[in-house]
């Protein structure tokens, strides 16, 4: 074995069945791997979650907020990233030493957050691309190695997010809201591969995705295009507890733990008018589910021709949702702390 089980663990499977590869370049990897622990490690400590905001390109950052969100969760994560961080700072991690799934999955997050960046399309709007020169500043490998490393890493965490989704949308209680997300997460008809890169509708994860989260979504305007300040944007925000959709006062605001993680919906508001007034009219599910079905995930329309003809009546309902669309338009779901967003 060239490589440790755990060290193994961070890359994709492609590279990992590559031996001549990794054996040429085993040193590389080491050190752009202990360089990823280190800064998740890091991340968990600081509670600075943004930095796990992965670039995965399958129309899924609101599952990739819930799955950060989880790990950040698990009681023994701190204690972890501490002792990762003492190991590697002392340069002594064992070779049987095996961080848990929740590092693991952070770790590799940090890799597809470290190459998302940002650009201008031809209309103006900010959209994601992956930039191999950032993590080029961190590795001695070649960017045509790390595209390999960075795709695979896209492709399966791509199908680990349907799985994973799946899986949460099971563990709903009500079998009136469990049944159709299921029938709709798991059927080939609504599943799409571009490049080997899975994605599932928008409407129907992102439901999942606000009916299992048991916590704090914070909705607020874009501030910043390609980091340059929006000029006239409202820094109106509005702190809501999921699932009750409860929006909280001011001073429970306040008194909350800056650790708390929170999945933050960025999005641009309508002049003089109120985020808090849309979600106490509508509700974060209805706002997300409106948005969600304007965003042209399929070609050619082809969700007119799903063959559920429940499924394309529920987009049009909420396609037709001007008094939310004309509104708030969601630019990006992720997952945060209460310190990153006071």
């Amino acid at each position: 074995m060239l490589l440790t089980p755990f060290f193994e663990k961070l890359l994709p499977e492609k590279i990992i069945s590559n031996q001549a590869f990794i054996s040429k370049n085993k040193n590389a990897l080491e050190d752009l791997i202990i360089k990823i622990f280190q800064q998740t490690a890091t991340a968990i400590q600081e509670n600075r979650y943004k930095q796990f905001d992965a670039l995965v390109k399958n129309f899924g950052c609101q599952i990739s907020s819930l799955q950060v969100a989880r790990a950040i969760s698990s009681p023994h994560l701190k204690r972890e990233a501490e002792e990762i961080d003492r190991l590697i700072r002392e340069k002594s991690l064992p070779k049987n030493f095996g961080p848990s799934s929740q590092f693991l999955q952070l770790a590799r997050f940090r890799v597809l957050t470290i190459i998302n960046d940002n650009k201008l399309d031809p209309t103006g709007n900010e959209v994601p691309f992956t930039n191999l020169e950032r993590l080029a500043t961190i590795s001695t490998l070649s960017k045509t190695k790390l595209n390999e490393i960075v795709f695979g890493l896209q492709v399966e965490e791509s199908r680990n997010a349907a799985l994973f989704i799946a899986e949460e949308a099971n563990a709903i209680s009500d079998t009136e809201l469990r049944k159709p997300l299921l029938q709709r997460l798991l059927s080939p008809i609504f599943q799409r591969t571009s490049h080997l890169i899975t994605s599932i509708p928008l409407s129907y994860n992102t439901e999942a995705v606000m009916i299992r989260f048991n916590g704090l979504v914070l909705l607020k305007n874009k501030l910043f295009l390609l980091d340059k300040p929006i000029e006239g944007t409202s820094k109106e925000t509005v702190f809501i507890q999921m699932p009750q959709q409860r929006i909280l006062e001011f001073q429970e605001v306040e008194n909350l733990p800056i650790e708390e993680p929170l999945i933050v919906i960025e999005g641009f508001i309508a002049k003089e008018k109120s985020i808090r007034e849309l979600v106490q009219n509508v509700g974060v599910r209805t706002l997300l589910n409106a948005n969600c079905a304007l965003i042209p995930q399929y070609i050619s329309g082809c969700e007119q021709n799903l063959g559920d003809d429940e499924a394309v009546a529920d987009l049009s309902v909420y396609a037709s949702r001007k008094d939310i669309n004309d509104v708030f338009v969601v630019d990006h779901i992720f997952c945060s702390s209460v310190k990153e967003e006071r």
